[in-house]
């Protein structure tokens, strides 16, 4: 019995230092949440965290188009804008214009303002079309890309 009850000891003791061990630990971590005014929440830990949807590519679209005449040229203002969430790299803008009879009477490429556009960002450009005396109706095809995307509109412009 006398060695049963050493063995006895000995595990009571071993007990009470986990115990006392275990006890110093939570002390220490509330002192230096205390200390360092952490603020702790249990609760946080175990949320579920939600992941965020990916973001939407960028778009570029025609975001105005103004038009003013005079006799001898057609001066034509466009705006884009990019509604996307992503960055809309190398940016070209192609028009091509024709009058009432289908004759092309423009037809190149665009200088505009930005190569690069933001979520909601925009930029312009600006073209004129020669007129002639016979010239009523100007029709335009505009045909926006970016390294990821493109896109064209047909606007009209009478004159």
């Amino acid at each position: 019995m006398a060695e049963a009850e050493k063995v006895n000891i000995v595990a009571q003791k071993k007990k009470s230092n986990v115990a006392i061990a275990i006890f110093v630990i939570a002390c220490i971590l509330l002192a230096t949440v205390t200390v360092f005014n952490l603020e702790v929440d249990p609760r946080e830990w175990f949320k579920e965290t939600i992941p965020e949807p990916p973001a939407e590519d960028a778009s570029v679209e025609l975001y105005r188009f103004s038009d003013l005449n005079s006799n001898i040229s057609l001066n034509v203002e466009i705006w884009l804008i990019n509604i996307g969430e992503t960055l809309a790299k190398d940016i070209e803008v192609y028009v091509r214009s024709r009058d009432q009879s289908g004759f092309i009477i423009f037809n190149d490429y665009v200088d505009i303002t930005a190569l690069l556009l933001y979520d909601n960002d925009t930029c312009s450009g600006f073209f004129e079309v020669p007129l002639t005396n016979e010239t009523d109706t100007v029709y335009h095809t505009i045909e926006i890309s970016w390294d990821n995307g493109r896109t064209s509109y047909s606007k009209t412009s009478l004159i």
